[in-house]
């Protein structure tokens, strides 16, 4: 559930980044299964050591390093997307998007991979400033308000 958990939220910014870019298919639920189905069969797959914990509690599973550059690669290519979708659309508020996936990711990343009692407040202050800086804009973008 952890790592299912983990990809789904960084795959959902992502196709949000993608769809802002450019991508047009009506059928936003084919795109819904087909990530969740992929992240299903990847979270089943990956085996997980339910005994061992790293220092910050968290199951050690296989491949992590993998993982990690799996998160951080698609993390990089929301935020160009969503540069990307300013650039082509002309909007200012895309590039706050852009800054608000940022700060998501790094929040997420300081929550997840802290270590010490000092990093999760800059953290969840990081992903609370993220979250509605992020919703906040494609409100605007989309509701036109």
């Amino acid at each position: 559930m952890l790592v299912f958990g983990r990809l789904f939220g960084v795959l959902s910014l992502f196709v949000s980044g993608v769809y802002s870019a450019g991508l047009e298919i009506q059928k936003q639920g084919r795109v819904i299964i087909v990530i969740f189905i992929s992240i299903l069969l990847i979270s089943f797959r990956l085996p997980v050591d339910g005994l061992s914990y790293n220092t910050t509690f968290t199951m050690l599973y296989a491949y992590s390093s993998m993982f990690r550059l799996t998160e951080t690669a698609l993390a990089a290519l929301t935020i160009i997307s969503f540069l990307v979708a300013a650039y082509n659309t002309g909007t200012a508020e895309y590039r706050h998007i852009a800054l608000a996936a940022l700060l998501v990711s790094l929040g997420r990343t300081m929550l997840i991979r802290s270590d010490t009692w000092l990093t999760p407040l800059p953290g969840i202050i990081l992903l609370a400033a993220g979250t509605w800086l992020f919703t906040t804009r494609l409100r605007r973008i989309y509701l036109w308000t």
